[in-house]
């Protein structure tokens, strides 16, 4: 890529790849025209950067799809599933906590969310990332929780670690906080 065209894409952001002088950032939620033109034309359609922009934006819809399955399970009050979806060896690092290990203290910290009248969740993706040999990625988001009269009762960011096991993305590491002062 020149200069020209990453300088045009620069401020862009969710997912960020680096080769050699030019940051790419690309907005899956919301695609700049110029990067999908560019993704398909030759030669950079069949570039070793291209199959990473790829392979990117396909780890992101499978964070996203974990995402759905924790919402979904959050939002039905099962945290017996919502802790299925993190490894055994899980850590949660919760506002003003010490670290939460395994599923047990999943559900602990999500139960007691729940109980203090949280009754929803959404999250929004702002990054995804790859790490390391394929079975890794970072992601880093908001949450929103909200009350049963349609008002915030939280609203904060988290970063995760994800591993990937059997084929299937599980939370490993969940750090969180409120952005509440």
């Amino acid at each position: 890529l020149n200069s020209e065209i990453c300088d045009q894409l620069s401020g862009i952001s969710c997912v960020t790849l680096r080769r050699r002088t030019c940051t790419l950032a690309i907005n899956f939620n919301e695609p700049h025209p110029l990067f999908t033109n560019i993704i398909h034309s030759a030669p950079f359609a069949n570039s070793d950067l291209s199959s990473e922009v790829m392979a990117v934006a396909g780890l992101q819809d499978e964070i996203q799809a974990a995402n759905e399955r924790f919402m979904d399970a959050y939002n039905k009050g099962d945290m017996n599933a919502l802790s299925a979806l993190y490894t055994e060896d899980c850590k949660l690092m919760p506002t003003g906590s010490d670290v939460v290990n395994g599923r047990d203290g999943v559900k602990a910290v999500f139960g007691s969310v729940l109980t203090a009248g949280a009754i929803n969740v959404k999250l929004v993706i702002k990054e995804v990332g790859p790490m390391g040999a394929g079975d890794t990625a970072y992601e880093r988001s908001e949450y929103t929780f909200g009350k049963s009269d349609g008002s915030v009762f939280d609203h904060g960011k988290y970063v995760v670690i994800w591993k990937k096991i059997d084929g299937r993305w599980y939370l490993y590491t969940d750090i969180f906080n409120t952005n509440k002062s």
